[in-house]
Protein backbone atom coordinates (compact mmCIF):
# COMPACT_ATOMS: atom_id res chain seq x y z
CA UNK A 1 0.00 0.00 0.00
CA UNK A 2 2.77 2.48 0.89
CA UNK A 3 4.59 2.06 -2.40
CA UNK A 4 1.35 2.32 -4.39
CA UNK A 5 0.48 5.62 -2.70
CA UNK A 6 4.03 6.94 -3.19
CA UNK A 7 3.96 6.02 -6.87
CA UNK A 8 0.54 7.62 -7.33
CA UNK A 9 1.66 10.89 -5.72
CA UNK A 10 5.02 10.77 -7.51
CA UNK A 11 3.22 10.53 -10.86
CA UNK A 12 1.51 13.87 -10.06
CA UNK A 13 4.84 15.54 -9.35
CA UNK A 14 6.25 14.26 -12.62
CA UNK A 15 3.12 15.51 -14.42
CA UNK A 16 3.91 19.02 -13.16
CA UNK A 17 7.54 18.83 -14.31
CA UNK A 18 8.97 18.21 -10.84
CA UNK A 19 11.15 15.39 -9.58
CA UNK A 20 9.98 13.12 -6.80
CA UNK A 21 12.64 11.83 -4.43
CA UNK A 22 12.11 9.65 -1.41
CA UNK A 23 14.25 8.36 1.42
CA UNK A 24 13.09 5.34 3.36
CA UNK A 25 14.30 3.11 6.17
CA UNK A 26 11.64 0.46 5.58
CA UNK A 27 13.32 -2.72 4.32
CA UNK A 28 10.36 -3.85 2.23
CA UNK A 29 10.07 -0.45 0.56
CA UNK A 30 13.80 -0.44 -0.20
CA UNK A 31 13.53 -3.93 -1.70
CA UNK A 32 10.44 -3.04 -3.77
CA UNK A 33 11.89 0.19 -5.14
CA UNK A 34 15.25 -1.38 -5.88
CA UNK A 35 13.52 -4.03 -8.03
CA UNK A 36 10.93 -1.72 -9.62
CA UNK A 37 11.48 -0.05 -13.01
CA UNK A 38 9.58 2.96 -11.60
CA UNK A 39 12.39 3.92 -9.21
CA UNK A 40 16.07 4.73 -9.54
CA UNK A 41 18.28 4.29 -6.49
CA UNK A 42 20.20 7.51 -5.92
CA UNK A 43 21.70 6.54 -2.57
CA UNK A 44 22.30 2.89 -1.68
CA UNK A 45 21.35 1.60 1.77
CA UNK A 46 23.77 2.88 4.39
CA UNK A 47 23.86 3.86 8.03
CA UNK A 48 23.95 7.56 8.72
CA UNK A 49 26.30 8.91 11.33
CA UNK A 50 24.77 11.07 14.04
CA UNK A 51 25.91 14.63 13.29
CA UNK A 52 28.19 16.22 15.87
CA UNK A 53 26.26 18.22 18.43
CA UNK A 54 22.94 16.40 17.97
CA UNK A 55 21.40 15.24 21.25
CA UNK A 56 18.04 14.08 22.56
CA UNK A 57 15.31 12.58 20.35
CA UNK A 58 16.96 13.84 17.14
CA UNK A 59 20.03 11.75 17.95
CA UNK A 60 18.01 8.55 17.68
CA UNK A 61 15.65 9.52 14.84
CA UNK A 62 16.72 6.95 12.28
CA UNK A 63 20.46 7.44 12.60
CA UNK A 64 20.91 3.79 13.60
CA UNK A 65 18.92 2.37 10.67
CA UNK A 66 19.80 1.73 7.06
CA UNK A 67 18.26 4.32 4.76
CA UNK A 68 18.18 4.45 0.98
CA UNK A 69 17.27 7.22 -1.42
CA UNK A 70 15.25 6.86 -4.61
CA UNK A 71 14.01 9.01 -7.48
CA UNK A 72 10.73 8.21 -9.23
CA UNK A 73 11.36 7.60 -12.94
CA UNK A 74 7.94 6.17 -13.81
CA UNK A 75 5.31 7.71 -16.05
CA UNK A 76 3.51 10.96 -15.30
CA UNK A 77 -0.20 10.73 -14.54
CA UNK A 78 -1.36 13.83 -16.44
CA UNK A 79 -5.03 12.86 -16.54
CA UNK A 80 -5.35 12.35 -12.79
CA UNK A 81 -3.28 15.47 -12.04
CA UNK A 82 -5.61 17.55 -14.26
CA UNK A 83 -8.71 16.02 -12.65
CA UNK A 84 -7.45 16.93 -9.20
CA UNK A 85 -6.38 20.40 -10.27
CA UNK A 86 -2.70 19.78 -9.64
CA UNK A 87 -1.88 21.02 -13.15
Amino acid sequence: MGNAISEFVASWFVATGKQYRSTTTHRSMIRHRNRSPLWEMIRPPALSAVPTGVYGPAASAGWDRYTAGFRYVGPANHDEARRLGVI
